[in-house]
């Protein structure tokens, strides 16, 4: 559904905050066409690192570059109680990586580490914050 006037505020400030970031001139983001089933309001924007980058040109985002990732955010006002509030954000990453890191046991717990400290340090919800602490 994407934002719109018929959404609710906090649905679109949080979209808005999506396209808001700062990015490093090798990602480039695009709106994708996000899921429609799992929350009445959903949007999606797709990214993608290239290692050598001319930044006068965007890249197209297909999933053919050094990293692609999708970030889709869904918003249900009447959220199940699992979800623990009305937002839940998913991503997908996908990465060229050395045989050798590819098969370390540790990278899923690593990379979920990373991912989270990147998420409290960037723009904590007063929750997280709480829990950062």
């Amino acid at each position: 559904m994407g934002a719109t006037a018929a959404a609710p505020d906090e649905f679109n400030s949080a979209v808005e905050s999506m396209h808001a970031a700062k990015l490093r001139p090798e990602i480039t983001l695009g709106t994708i066409r996000p899921p429609q089933r799992p929350a009445p309001y959903s949007h999606a924007v797709g990214l993608e690192v290239l290692r050598d980058v001319d930044t006068t040109t965007s890249a197209a985002l297909e999933p053919d570059g050094d990293a692609f990732g999708r970030l889709i955010l869904l918003h249900s006002p009447n959220a199940e109680e699992a979800w623990e509030g009305s937002m839940r954000l998913v991503a997908y990453i996908q990465a060229d990586m050395d045989d050798a890191v590819a098969s370390d046991p540790l990278l899923p717990d690593v990379a979920w580490q990373w991912l989270n400290d990147c998420l409290l340090y960037t723009s904590p919800s007063p929750r997280d914050r709480q829990k950062s602490r």
